[in-house]
């Protein structure tokens, strides 16, 4: 790793974003997902086996 070390700031820095960014791309699409997979499956199936509840009306009704 000395090359990267010994090598100039402009290509340690096009390095670093051509390997950080798709990485951290790919690490937030990730965390979407996961979120939006929670949200809508995970807190579906808990409402549904914990049952409705009345504070789970809406205030309008």
């Amino acid at each position: 790793m000395n090359w990267l070390i010994d090598a100039p700031l402009w290509a340690q820095m096009a390095i670093a974003l051509l390997v950080l960014v798709p990485l951290a791309g790919v690490g937030a699409a990730g965390l979407l997902w996961l979120l939006d997979t929670l949200t809508n499956h995970g807190l579906a199936l808990y409402r549904r086996l914990r049952g409705s509840r009345a504070d789970d009306q809406p205030l309008d009704s």
